[in-house]
């Protein structure tokens, strides 16, 4: 039991914790804990085991019981029942172990208030600081509950007056721990009063000014009358809107008032210094004192006050109803104070002259006006008029309207005409159904509620019924229920009662047509029925097959960069020895040889082609613009959309002529065409025939402005035809919006033709569609023409420099593939230079260390197993500055960057480079122009 019940955040008495463990360290830890809390003083008591603490129980009382629990939760059967024994009406909080948090939730059951976890309890988050506080204030609301039940049972069980008031001295008193609890209780006719306390009843007379009643006076005769007569005038800060005085510092108090108040007697107040007396009051009069007293300073808060006014209160309840001073009342002053004590409003009006001569408290408060205002009006100022039922006698009860000064309170209305002392009255009795009408309002919405969901909410029986189920529920119960659609199947049935046997959250996946649902299951336990609740995850798992389908496309890319890093390094070797043959005089004089070599360096292109559009179609390659003619890359990837489209579909091509320059990204157009086709191939599940064609047009003004071109000018148009189903109107236009397909699930993701409508836009062209269903399908994208340099003439048709550029400095060649070193090696040493060769870079520094003073540039490859070209060259760099680089790769740029950190003031050639290309990039370094 705690010493009082005041607040932890007022109360600066000394509590006491104990703590129940073997752990040292937990118990250093926790005294720091308590010792900060700065809203009481605490004395700490430290018990190794449970048993110890039986013997230390027997003789003392604590406040809080800290129990350190072990990681079983069979302990807790054996240890708790104990200790809530010993600790009595004390709160209990148990510490447990992160890992074992279900035996802390066991733990409550046994009435155990709280549980920490141990980890958390000692943390900067104050935790367990927080659960004593609240553990404190939730002791001293269970005991003041506790002594309210108290008093209320003994008080209307009690039929005497005297045994009532002991019993309800008694009950504060030990329940408070104040050193004084009495009351005076005031008799009809004053000045007369009687004391109860200490088991003694001792008469009090108000008129006396010393003398016997210094014993039982806590302040000042003249202030006991202030309370009576409701006269607080001179010191207001020290009473409550209910009368009561109060006062944590009576001393102070005392000097504060000494000219105005009369000195405290000697006997009593001088030796308490926190002191309430709170009125108890019958009808607006008061009947009687309670005082309280503590010997110290601050043991009374204006908390405690008002507790102890509830506590007035039904102690003046319990007087009148049991009409404990019913010898000081007239059957007058009861039926008056029945009036006044009953919560409906009563309006008594006399028939004879219509006016109102009796209104009590609650009906003035109901209208808002002062009882003045209100008598001599009459009824019908106030009530509405129904016609047939304001007329008369003896009417049942119904609803209307009473209006006040500002609103109308919706009532219902009691009319009866009885006759006192030959007057006939109408008493009006109403009661206010606003507040009735305001919770049925917020019944009906909170009952929207469920039913406005957009997901399913259900509730079902353990047995299976469907008891309630809201509209979206609707169409979500034929895919859980019978046919009958009130009754759950099978495989439901057992979710739901394993739910309930379990008595735990679960959820289950269901696919409801298009839509996939998962469904929360919480069992409530006490009505046997499980809550069911759908949430709509059809996006959610979309999403997550793109995600996996766009970590599958990144492996896919990341190995085609690994291939074409080795395909590359092969076509290297492969390009450049054919060119270098290609040169020697026997062969280059020889028409047969020379052709033959000429088509084996015309492959090696093709595949060097085929490699890029691999990297670009996986999206290894940057977007880099190029002038172009449209038909080549249309021409060089005829090979690469008949893999595609497959053997049932023929693909041909009507190219114009001269169709006009383009600029754009080689890989941009590329994805556009290869998406197309595959799109039509799609169109096509019996087969057909896919045509691409290209021809010129121009934008004239008129067609730009309505188009919304940018420019108006020259455009090249490419079109590609199938002969697939066709789509309809509304299909049409919708194709371009990202993740719309028509496609079955797992078929297409619906961002092809997405991408294509950005490349277009990106590049300021326009895209259309023609389409009929069963007659096929034709895209046309028009791109804007481009004049520059240059323009009109086929990358085809460029010619490769004449390979006359030789030099005569000291190289130093770096490269992990032997056939591409023999091969740069090969062209350095026929243009004159001097080669010295490494496959590795710890030889190479090796090398260099030899020959730093004569070697004038390093051409090595990025990726290698030792180290990097950039780190590589970093190193020799060091050595000596002026040394110039050049590197080589066979990987695009963007598996560069995730392999290495590039060197951007680094020159970086494509594997394979032919001859005149690495010899004309090595002129233009080693002449300082790039």
């Amino acid at each position: 039991m705690n010493d009082n019940i005041l607040t932890p955040e007022t109360d600066l008495t000394r509590k006491k914790v104990m703590l129940i463990t073997e752990n040292m360290d937990l118990v250093t830890a926790i005294k720091l804990v308590i010792n900060n809390i700065n809203s009481c003083i605490f004395e700490f008591i430290h018990i190794l085991t449970p048993d110890k603490a039986q013997d230390f129980f027997l003789r003392n009382t604590v406040d809080i019981v800290l129990l350190d629990l072990s990681s079983t939760a069979s302990n807790v059967l054996e240890i708790l029942p104990k200790i809530q024994t010993l600790a009595l009406k004390s709160p209990v909080i148990t510490l447990v172990k992160q890992r074992a948090e279900n035996v802390g939730l066991e733990s409550l059951k046994f009435g155990v208030m709280d549980y920490v976890i141990k980890e958390r309890a000692c943390d900067n988050d104050g935790e367990l600081a927080v659960v004593i506080s609240k553990a404190m204030l939730r002791a001293e609301l269970m005991c003041k509950d506790a002594l309210t039940s108290t008093v209320r049972d003994h008080l209307y069980s009690c039929q005497n007056l005297v045994e009532a008031i002991n019993m309800l001295l008694d009950d504060i008193s030990e329940s408070t721990k104040f050193a004084e609890v009495s009351l005076l209780l005031r008799k009809y006719s004053e000045p007369s009063m009687e004391y109860y306390g200490h088991d003694t009843i001792k008469p009090f007379d108000l008129s006396s000014e010393a003398g016997d009643n210094d014993s039982i006076l806590f302040v000042p005769l003249a202030l006991y009358k202030d309370i009576l007569s409701k006269n607080y005038s001179g010191y207001q800060n020290n009473f409550t809107e209910y009368g009561s005085f109060w006062s944590d510092d009576y001393g102070d108090f005392a000097l504060k008032h000494v000219g105005g108040v009369t000195t405290a007697s000697s006997n009593r107040n001088s030796n308490y210094y926190s002191l309430a007396l709170i009125p108890v009051i019958i009808d607006k009069r008061v009947v009687g004192i309670l005082q309280l007293a503590a010997a110290t300073a601050g043991k009374i808060t204006r908390k405690d006050v008002g507790f102890f006014e509830k506590i007035a209160r039904l102690f003046a309840d319990t007087l009148k109803q049991k009409s404990l001073l019913s010898e000081t009342y007239d059957s007058k002053l009861r039926l008056l104070a029945i009036y006044e004590y009953v919560y409906i409003g009563i309006i008594v009006e006399d028939v004879a002259s219509g006016r109102i001569v009796f209104v009590n408290a609650r009906a003035c408060e109901t209208l808002g006006l002062p009882e003045d205002v209100i008598l001599g009006k009459a009824v019908d100022y106030f009530f509405h008029v129904n016609a047939g039922n304001d007329n008369g006698n003896n009417l049942k009860p119904y609803e209307t309207y009473i209006y006040s000064a500002e609103k109308a309170f919706h009532v219902l209305r009691s009319i009866k005409t009885v006759e006192i002392s030959g007057k006939k009255l109408r008493i009006n009795s109403f009661s206010d159904l606003t507040e009735n009408d305001k919770s049925q309002e917020e019944i009906i919405k909170l009952s929207r509620f469920p039913n406005e969901n957009p997901y399913p909410v259900l509730r079902v029986a353990v047995s299976g019924n469907i008891l309630y189920h809201n509209k979206a529920g609707m169409n979500f119960l034929p895919y859980i229920c019978e046919e009958d659609n009130i009754q759950l199947n099978q495989e439901y049935i057992q979710l739901v009662q394993d739910c309930f046997k379990f008595g735990e959250l679960s959820y289950q996946e269901v696919s409801c047509g298009e839509k996939l649902y998962s469904i929360y299951m919480r069992p409530i336990t006490d009505e046997h029925y499980v809550n069911m609740y759908g949430v709509d995850i059809t996006e959610q798992r979309r999403i997550e097959k793109q995600l996996r389908h766009s970590e599958k496309m990144q492996a896919i890319g990341q190995l085609a960069g690994g291939i074409a890093h080795e395909f590359n390094n092969q076509l290297a070797v492969i390009n450049g020895f054919s060119e270098l043959v290609l040169n020697y005089p026997p062969v280059y004089d020889s028409p047969k040889y020379s052709n033959m070599l000429s088509e084996v360096i015309k492959a090696g292109e093709r595949a060097a082609d085929l490699t890029r559009q691999l990297l670009t179609y996986c999206r290894q390659k940057d977007v880099s613009l190029d002038l172009i003619n449209i038909n080549d890359i249309i021409s060089d990837m005829e090979i690469m959309l008949n893999r595609i489209i497959g053997e049932d579909i023929s693909l041909n091509t009507e190219l114009i002529e001269s169709p006009y320059m383009i600029e754009i990204d080689k890989g941009q157009l590329s994805d556009v065409l290869i998406n197309l086709c595959a799109n039509a191939r799609d169109a096509m599940a019996q087969g057909g025939k896919i045509t691409v064609a290209t021809h010129n047009g121009v934008w004239d003004n008129e067609t730009a402005d309505d188009e919304n071109i940018v420019h108006s000018g020259p455009y090249v148009c490419m079109s590609v035809t199938d002969t697939g189903q066709g789509m309809d109107e509304e299909t049409v236009k919708r194709i371009f919006e990202p993740f719309f397909t028509t496609k079955p699930v797992g078929k297409g993701t619906g961002l092809g033709l997405s991408m294509v409508y950005g490349v277009v836009k990106e590049r300021k062209g326009t895209i259309t569609v023609d389409s009929i269903v069963g007659q096929g399908t034709t895209f046309y994208i028009c791109l804007p023409a481009t004049v520059k340099k240059g323009s009109g003439v086929s990358n085809k048709d460029d010619k490769k420099v004449p390979c006359s550029l030789s030099g005569h400095e000291t190289i130093m060649v770096v490269e992990d593939e032997n056939g591409v070193l023999m091969y740069v090696t090969t062209v350095l040493q026929d243009a004159g230079y001097t080669v010295l060769q490494s496959n590795s870079p710890s030889e190479a520094v090796r090398i260099f260390e030899q020959n730093a003073d004569s070697v004038s540039l390093i051409l090595s490859d990025v990726i290698m197993p030792e180290m990097s070209g950039f780190d590589l060259i970093k190193k020799l760099k060091a050595r000596k500055p002026e040394l110039k680089a050049i590197c080589m790769s066979g990987y695009s740029e963007d598996l560069l960057h995730k392999r290495v950190d590039i060197e951007y003031d680094i020159t970086i050639i494509n594997k394979p480079v032919s001859p005149t290309e690495l010899l004309a990039a090595l002129n233009r370094l080693i002449k300082g122009k790039i």
